[in-house]
């Protein structure tokens, strides 16, 4: 499992993911958002710490 998953496109077939299906292929459920195409609120209620950069 992976320690960070970098999000660093707008590619629709990643924004789309849903974070409770990927949070067990993961260790640590830390999202870095490089395009800020994520929902915020719809990750951190799936337990994921999201943080947001770019644009």
């Amino acid at each position: 499992g992976a320690d960070l998953v970098v999000l660093a496109t707008e590619w629709r077939q990643f924004v789309d993911l849903d974070p409770a299906e990927i949070g067990p292929l993961v260790r640590t459920r830390t999202i870095v958002d490089g395009r800020n195409a994520l929902d915020r609120e719809a990750w951190s209620a799936a337990g994921w710490k999201h943080v947001g950069i770019g644009r």
